[in-house]
This record gives C-alpha cells, structure tokens and sequence, in this order.
C-alpha cells in the first residue's frame, strides 16, 4: 500500500488484542493531534501539512467499482485542489484522494488495509510524511 521511500515502513502490525487496541487508540490520538494542527481558520476540516523533503509516496490506483458500501468518516477540506477522505467498509478501510480539476475530477484510492494502518497512514498523510 505504501513505499517509504527508504525501503523500510514505519508502520508494523503487533500481535494481540491489548495491544492492537492501544495503538488504535494512540492512533486516533494523534490523528485528532494532526488535525487539530492542520485546520486553519474559517474550515471545519483538516489540510494537509506540506510535504516533507523526505516524505513517502503512497500507491494510487483507479477507483475500483465494486458492491461494496463504503462510509467516509474524515476528510481534509474541499478548499485545497486536493481532498483526502478515509473510507471504510467491513472492518477495511482506504484513503481515497480527489483532485478537483476541469473539467472532471480525478479520483483514486489507495489498496485496502485495516483500520489501524489506514488511521497510521491518515495521521502521516495530514503530518505530510505522506503523498
């Protein structure tokens, strides 16, 4: 789903339910931290950092049609060019990217993962350690 650049990914799967709930939740906390950081004055949601010299570049691909039902539960601010929104479905979830351009959007996802490498890979996105 991703390529760090450096060949070597900060974020790792640990083993048991004590622990895979605590890094959720650390997770969560730091994408509220992100966020909270990211949103400028006048917006309701979030915008990306700016891109760090050496961040990561995510896998894009074309908008797979499938019968999944698919529920955005956040997104960056449709103020930028460029709209991020966490998708999840069935216990998955992807970050799809829209960029708004005439005369038609173009819009693409990332792979599917679990919930708590996409809130990993959220939180680095709006930190800008992630493109």
């Amino acid at each position: 789903m991703l390529n760090s650049g450096s060949g070597d990914s900060s974020f790792t799967a640990t083993g048991g339910a004590e622990s895979e709930n605590a890094a959720l939740g650390s997770v969560h906390r730091q994408a509220a931290i992100a966020s909270a950081l990211a949103t400028i004055a006048g917006c309701l949601s979030p915008h990306v950092a700016a891109m760090r010299r050496d961040c990561g570049r995510l896998e894009w691909h074309a908008v797979r049609s499938g019968r999944h039902r698919v529920r955005v539960v956040v997104w960056t601010c449709s103020c930028r060019a460029t709209v991020y929104e966490l998708c999840v479905s069935g216990g998955r979830a992807f970050i799809r990217r829209t960029v708004q351009a005439e005369p038609v959007a173009v819009v693409c996802e990332t792979a599917w993962g679990s919930l708590r490498e996409v809130w990993q890979i959220w939180a680095a996105l709006l930190a800008g350690s992630f493109r």
